[in-house]
């Protein structure tokens, strides 16, 4: 049985490694943004951003409850893809645990009617946290074989100790290439994974599905989305449900609950 000294002394080192690895993050990206890039980001308020996300991160310590690993940030560097579709991936950065249950909590929903999907799952983070929730089934997609290894290896060790209530899946497979079953309802979950081409076709296969086959209304979740994103779904037959929109660099981040509107089409 660990003693409460050493409780203490592995919560230490835990959070030393984690501050080592978010100065590396930080190198890393300096590579990548140049030094205008570099410049811009160095801002107080950026810092201060990257430090709040961190010690959320470090308080909830959700890692080290079930010995696993989707905490770590990991930049496009990392995936070694192709150079047409590195243009439009994401690096990989967590869902803070507390946040998706904020969502998850405003989601007024049957959840066994309903399967849910992360578009560009990476370490598995959030299918782990779905799976605690009667979803019909659960998809976890990413384009990057190495995280989806990573994930089915984190999701094998919380399946042991955590919950399950949901069967679940990882796929590896694009977010365009992802085969709908007809007649069933979504709940889609985007953090931000990808550009505004794919995350349009998401919705135009999604809108197509539904009106196709008279399904419920499916639901989109959206963690951060850029700019152009909330601009499209907005000028599409998308309602908003329910959205906490935050103030940049506060160390949080703004969602939306979309759901979508399409009794004429059907």
């Amino acid at each position: 049985m660990m003693t409460n000294q050493n409780f203490k002394s592995s919560r230490r080192r835990e959070i030393i490694s984690s501050g080592i690895d978010e100065i590396k993050d930080v190198i890393l990206g300096s590579m990548e943004w140049g030094l205008l890039g570099t410049f811009k980001r160095m801002r107080i308020s950026y810092i201060r951003h990257r430090y709040l996300l961190w010690s959320t991160e470090a308080s909830y310590d959700f890692d080290r409850k079930y010995g696993i690993d989707t905490t770590r940030k990991l930049r496009t560097s990392f995936f070694q893809m192709p150079k047409e579709v590195m243009q439009d991936a994401v690096m990989y950065w967590a869902t803070p645990v507390s946040m998706f249950y904020e969502i998850m909590s405003v989601l007024n929903i049957d959840f066994k009617k309903y399967i849910f999907v992360d578009f560009g799952c990476g370490k598995g983070r959030v299918v782990l946290l779905a799976s605690h929730y009667p979803f019909q089934k659960i998809f976890g997609l990413d384009i990057h074989k190495s995280l989806l290894r990573i994930g089915v290896n984190n999701f094998q060790k919380f399946q042991s100790q955590a919950s399950v209530k949901s069967d679940v899946q990882f796929m590896h497979c694009s977010a365009t290439d992802f085969r709908y079953t007809m007649g069933k309802n979504y709940l889609i979950y985007l953090f931000n994974p990808f550009g505004v081409a794919t995350f349009c076709s998401v919705l135009d296969r999604l809108e197509y599905v539904t009106c196709a086959h008279s399904c419920q209304e499916p639901y989109v979740v959206l963690l951060d989305p850029t700019v152009s994103q909330l601009e499209l779904i907005r000028r599409r037959l998308w309602i908003l449900v329910n959205c906490r929109e935050v103030a940049p660099n506060n160390g949080q981040f703004s969602w939306y609950v979309y759901r979508g509107n399409f009794d004429g089409c059907k």
